[in-house]
């Protein structure tokens, strides 16, 4: 079977959106003639979850394809009562780990082995694989490649192919393996989805569930938005104090303000501060502080306050929120040299100084609001 030919089926497959018995009937004729005519396999059986197994019961695979004509529509059970699994194809479809194992010795077949000890395990490193099960009842196959099908990053089948030689594991031939058994999982995936439950539908709606937080859901009103405030500890006490006496005063019925000073849970303080700034709904940041090491700038940017505002500057940039984004704070190019690249873009307020370099307290809450009002959506 050839690499192009391999890659029109992928293509075929991908544009199929429903599939009926009649067809998969053909396909499967198709994919014998692959596998046993074109690959020179000896036995192909493959497996898909049985119908009605869940995790709450013992869950069965069922042989929906196979070479041997008596080997379809058999089921059988993955696990034991003590939680083993049953075989090397349960073992596989319960691990998502495909293998490809050939005789230690290559004048046996791997009926003939009767121990792991015995085999050669390529693909995946497997300690309790279970022993090999000659389902032809012949003994003629030196190779086994087992490998698990996937719908949708959902595990539903195994695929075994089987060869009377030692077939030589190598990366060109198992990207092909693999390959082969994407196409088949995705004309599978789509024949189930058609007729089941197992869709799209289903599997949407688990991504989205698995994607919404119930803590974070509030009826609007019940819970105030919180704004994450972060600043460096040796930074200008009027600046720092002027923003949180007006967050308290002005806008303590709009925002609830999480100073990174008064968190105080037991733990890595790093830690809790990632934590409230991936939490919050907005986020404040006052870059700098002094500089006590250079007489060329009286301020510097605080590196932790800059890895907390990088943070904040890409949670906030994907956020689908009403509510959403942040305000950097910072002294003037005069006193603390260049705007940092990754914020030039942002709109960033510029504490406002007197000639003394004492803050502009007037000017400095008229701009804060200014901004912080943009920021909000209330201007």
């Amino acid at each position: 079977m050839s690499d192009n030919l391999l890659a029109r089926l992928n293509q075929f497959a991908l544009t199929l959106d429903y599939i009926d018995k009649n067809v998969l009937y053909d396909i499967e004729g198709f994919f014998y003639d692959i596998v046993i005519g074109g690959l020179n396999a000896c036995y192909y059986e493959l497996c898909i979850e049985a119908p009605g197994s869940s995790e709450e019961d013992n869950k069965f695979l069922t042989t929906l394809w196979c070479s041997i004509e008596d080997r379809r529509n058999t089921t059988a059970q993955l696990y034991r009562d003590d939680g083993s699994v049953y075989s090397q194809k349960a073992y596989i479809y319960s691990t998502g780990h495909p293998i490809w194992i050939t005789p230690q010795k290559t004048d046996e077949t791997l009926a003939d082995c009767s121990s792991i000890e015995q085999l050669n395990i390529d693909w995946t490193d497997c300690d309790n694989l279970p022993d090999y099960r000659n389902y032809k009842k012949t003994g003629e196959s030196k190779t086994s490649i087992v490998i698990p099908l996937r719908f949708q990053k959902e595990i539903f089948g195994v695929l075994d192919i089987e060869f009377e030689e030692c077939k030589t594991y190598c990366n060109a031939a198992r990207s092909y393996i693999k390959k082969l058994a994407e196409t088949i999982s995705t004309i599978l995936g789509r024949y189930i989805s058609s007729t089941s439950s197992f869709g799209d539908t289903r599997y949407a709606f688990k991504t989205l569930r698995n994607e919404v937080s119930i803590s974070d859901i509030r009826l609007p009103g019940d819970d105030l938005p919180t704004i994450f405030f972060a600043y460096p500890e040796d930074s200008d006490d009027a600046v720092v104090g002027n923003i949180i006496a007006l967050l308290e005063n002005e806008y303590s019925k709009k925002l609830s303000l999480i100073d990174w000073k008064s968190i105080s849970d037991p733990g890595p303080i790093n830690k809790q501060i990632i934590d409230s700034i991936k939490n919050s709904d907005f986020g404040l940041c006052y870059l700098s502080e002094n500089n006590k090491s250079s007489d060329d700038f009286k301020y510097k940017d605080n590196q932790n306050v800059l890895f907390e505002a990088g943070m904040l500057h890409m949670l906030h940039k994907n956020r689908s929120d009403e509510l959403h984004g942040w305000l950097p704070i910072r002294e003037s190019e005069n006193l603390a040299g260049k705007i940092p690249f990754d914020f030039a873009g942002d709109r960033v307020l510029i504490v406002p100084r007197q000639a003394s370099g004492a803050l502009n307290e007037p000017l400095f809450k008229e701009k804060f609001s200014s901004h912080l009002n943009a920021a909000l959506g209330l201007d």
